[in-house]
C-alpha cells in the first residue's frame, strides 16, 4: 500500500465517507476509484479540488522520494 492509499483510507473513514460515495461525487466508477488512489499521479487537479471540498487533505509537496530523504537525515543525526 502507498502513502497516498493509506492516507485516503484514513481520511475516508474519519470523514465517515464510503467509497462509493467518494466515486459518485466525482464522477467516475468505483473501480476508477480504486485505480486513482492506486496510481495518484493519475487524479486530476479538478478531483483533488473536489476531494478537498468533500474535507480531505493532501499534501502535494510529499513523496516517497522525499520521505526517503527525511528518514536518511534523521538516521545521521541520530547515529551523530
Amino acid at each position: 500500500m502507498t502513502k497516498f492509499e493509506i492516507d485516503f483510507l484514513v481520511q475516508r473513514k474519519n470523514l465517515d465517507i464510503k467509497k462509493k460515495d467518494v466515486a459518485t461525487a466525482l464522477n467516475i466508477t468505483a473501480p476508477t476509484l480504486q485505480s486513482r488512489i492506486r496510481n495518484p499521479h493519475k487524479v486530476t487537479i479538478q478531483e483533488l479540488d473536489l476531494l478537498t471540498e468533500m474535507g480531505f487533505e493532501f499534501n502535494l509537496l510529499t513523496t516517497q522520494k522525499n520521505e526517503k530523504r527525511k528518514l536518511k537525515r534523521i538516521s545521521k543525526t541520530i547515529e551523530n
